[in-house]
């Protein structure tokens, strides 16, 4: 997902509505958002490290079968009478 770039404009408006806040709202808001700019911790992992990390001791047909025998049929009319 990209960053959000905003305009000088758009930054004056929600400082102006943030400056309003009591110390130490504004003191959890800068935390969250230094946290948020912060690289990830050694050990936390990305979606793109977990691609491909499925383990199953089962068959890929057998997994396959067992996926399609839980669907629902939803072709079936449905009364709410």
């Amino acid at each position: 997902m990209g960053a959000l770039n905003i305009s000088d404009k758009t930054l004056k408006k929600y400082f102006a509505f943030l400056n309003k806040l009591d110390d130490s709202s504004k003191t959890r808001l800068i935390d969250r958002l230094r946290k948020s700019i912060t690289k990830p911790q050694k050990g936390s992992l990305t979606i793109k490290e977990l691609y491909g990390k499925w383990e199953d001791s089962l068959p890929v047909e057998k997994q396959i079968g067992e996926i399609r025998n839980s669907r629902i049929d939803r072709s079936s009319e449905l009364n709410f009478e």
